[in-house]
């Protein structure tokens, strides 16, 4: 009974608005026993199908993780962008599909939506693990390179794209050129060097059509500023990046040179076995060429057995025509010439008949007439 008046007393006591905090503490999340939700994870079922589709792409399964992600709705904007792995698995998968062209319509379509027209760029720069952004940041442009080829725009919303593309390369390789002077991994100059390569061969040479030249690499160094000196200190299979890329900007000027010679190697060859082969004597030429006149006698004759010979003989008479062909040929033309102007004016006769009939008609009724009276 004493501590039902003393608890009675303290609620008294305490101000209400005490009463309150302390009531807001013990509802407070921080004080659950059960974690709070982060925003990743705030949809059971969305995180049961990421890993049904990170399951096939395991199995090596891209395109069907790709479609997977489709028909569940996780590429769609307002949930792929909420959740950086499943950014990170789009763009793996997509990077594993040989051929994007080979996918279905809807999924080209988003592909295309995805990688020109949203922000999954600036998404990934903010939100990729820093060990891991170089790659990322790689296969992302290389998949809108490959996304660009599929789109179906205009011609002015293409270069407009291609020239965004081209901004956001130049900013990206100027970022991580900056930051190679903290890293000293293998795979970090595989993917530096893999960077500067899309936009010189992908973009340049493949998407804008120009020719292959060292100049390209200059004028890229010209754009990001230190990227000259890191590319000619960084080393790769003991070959400088600068090396390898400008290698590759001369392969076809060095292809065409190995061809010239080896057509000319060819040719020397070809003239030294023809060399080699031993001249015949005059008497073996002369033998040779009774052969062929024997030949072709027998083979004239074999060919004109089957001709009646009254055909023949007057072949044979009137071999005078064949001899006079340039003059035949000539009177030809001059008869072709006279029957042309004969047959204008007949035809101009025939033109001037109507007119004639029409004059003549008043003497044919006169006559007619004086004919029936008679």
């Amino acid at each position: 009974m004493q501590l039902k008046e003393d608890t009675v007393n303290m609620s008294n006591v305490l101000p209400e608005s005490t009463m309150t905090t302390v009531q807001n503490l013990l509802d407070d999340d921080d004080f659950s026993d059960e974690p709070a939700m982060s925003p990743y994870q705030n949809d059971d079922n969305t995180s049961d199908e990421y890993y049904n589709c990170l399951d096939l792409f395991i199995k090596g399964e891209p395109k069907q993780c790709l479609e997977a992600m489709l028909s569940c709705g996780l590429l769609n904007e307002s949930q792929i962008f909420q959740n950086m792995d499943s950014v990170e698995l789009f763009i793996n998968a997509c990077s594993r599909v040989s051929d994007l062209a080979t996918l279905g319509i809807s999924l080209q379509n988003k592909i295309i939506q995805l990688f020109i027209y949203s922000e999954i760029l600036e998404f990934v720069r903010r939100n990729s693990p820093a060990a891991s952004a170089l790659a990322l940041i790689t296969k992302l442009h290389g998949n809108l390179i490959r996304a660009i080829r599929l789109m179906r725009g205009s011609r002015d919303e293409r270069y407009q794209i291609i020239a965004d593309e081209k901004d956001a390369l130049i900013h990206d390789i100027g970022f991580h050129v900056k930051k190679r002077t903290n890293e000293s991994r293998r795979q970090y100059n595989v993917e530096m060097l893999m960077l500067a390569e899309l936009y010189l061969f992908d973009v340049q040479i493949q998407l804008e059509g120009k020719k292959k030249s060292p100049k390209l690499y200059e004028d890229l160094c010209d754009k990001v500023l230190q990227l000259k000196s890191v590319f000619d200190e960084t080393v790769l299979d003991e070959k400088p990046l600068s090396q390898i890329i400008l290698a590759k900007l001369e392969q076809k000027k060095d292809s065409v040179e190995k061809k010239k010679s080896s057509s000319r190697k060819s040719l020397r060859e070809s003239t030294k076995v023809l060399q080699a082969i031993p001249t015949p004597s005059d008497e073996v030429r002369d033998q040779i060429k009774m052969d062929n006149l024997a030949l072709s006698k027998g083979a004239f004759s074999s060919i004109t057995s089957h001709i009646p010979q009254k055909w023949l003989k007057a072949l044979t008479t009137q071999k005078w025509i064949y001899k006079n062909m340039k003059q035949l040929s000539l009177v030809l033309v001059v008869a072709v010439i006279l029957l042309v102007k004969r047959y204008r004016m007949i035809t101009k006769w025939f033109g001037e008949i109507p007119s004639t009939l029409s004059q003549l008609k008043p003497a044919i009724v006169e006559i007619l007439r004086l004919l029936s009276s008679l």
